[in-house]
């Protein structure tokens, strides 16, 4: 066993994750977590891709929670990436600093792509040697890799998450059939636009969810009876015309048995993952603990 410890921070369009782990053997073990939702990419304004004071105040607090954390372990092997609100603020050199001055490391901006491919990483950790299909739905990004073992055959990212989704279609906290199809229309575009027929493997799929909407669907899945946690096609039909009783989003904490703090996020990772269901022929979907995060851990464990 060692008692080295790794820390990887994910600064993502929602929240903001910490995860501190050590290897045992051949596992990761986490020593300890940290999440904030800061919802920075809502709070990026659409023309000129500066931040609003109060999202800035909401991040330069968060990483200094984080930085002290980090302080109480005594991490000193640490990753941080910073994922589409990022990359959407790649020219605004002044909250990048105010950012790294606050957390007191610098941030590396990954694209689309490293993005996928760190998920794919962390997420098939430990897993049976296959063929694989990641799915990891974002706040403003969704990262769609196929691959086998350890190596990606594909990555696509698609510049649309739960979060910006949701505030694009379903304004002012309302919910309708018409919100839903004109979200599903542009989820759909986008990825014929990825994807050809032809381009798919013609052999069985390991189909992996990872992350905040994977998550949260399936635990919906799971208190409504739909399926043991996995999250199915079948389920995901039947949630539909539940979404669409509702009058206001804060009642899908109720209809669903869903954390309030996902209820403002979900209808739009909803729409991703059935459009992405549909269009990849998927019918079955496990969920993975682990993601970006990990994948970054394991990355540099592989560099060590």
């Amino acid at each position: 066993m060692s008692d080295e410890l790794y820390a990887a921070i994910d600064l993502g369009a929602n929240s903001f994750h910490l995860v501190i782990m050590r290897r045992q053997d051949s596992q990761l073990v986490t020593v300890d977590g940290y999440r904030e939702i800061v919802r920075l990419a809502s709070g990026i304004h659409p023309d000129t891709h500066q931040l609003r004071p109060e999202a800035r105040r909401r991040a330069l607090r968060c990483l200094q929670d984080i930085r002290q954390r980090l302080a109480l372990h005594s991490v000193q092997k640490v990753r941080v990436v910073g994922t589409s609100a990022f990359r959407a603020m790649r020219h605004n050199a002044d909250f990048l600093s105010a950012a790294e001055t606050a957390l007191g490391l610098p941030i590396e901006i990954v694209s689309g792509e490293d993005e996928a491919r760190l998920i794919y990483l962390g997420a098939t950790w430990g897993l049976p040697q296959s063929h694989r299909l990641v799915v990891d739905i974002g706040g403003g990004s969704t990262e769609i890799i196929i691959g086998h073992g350890a190596e990606t055959q594909m990555a696509i990212s698609l510049d649309v998450g739960s979060a910006s989704l949701s505030a694009a279609f379903f304004q002012a906290n309302r919910i309708n059939q018409n919100h839903l199809e004109k979200a599903r229309s542009h989820v759909k575009h986008l990825l014929e636009r990825q994807f050809k027929p032809e381009q798919l493997p013609n052999h069985p799929l390991l189909a992996v969810g990872s992350s905040g909407t994977a998550k949260s669907l399936s635990w919906v899945m799971r208190s409504l009876h739909l399926s043991n946690g996995d999250i199915t096609l079948d389920g995901l039909s039947r949630i539909a015309p539940l979404l669409w009783q509702v009058q206001n989003i804060d009642q899908l904490s109720q209809v669903l048995n869903l954390n309030v703090r996902r209820t403002h996020v979900f209808p739009g990772g909803y729409v991703i993952m059935d459009e992405i269901f549909r269009t990849l022929n998927i019918e079955r979907m496990t969920i993975s603990a682990r993601a970006l995060r990990e994948g970054m851990i394991v990355e540099m464990l592989q560099s060590a």
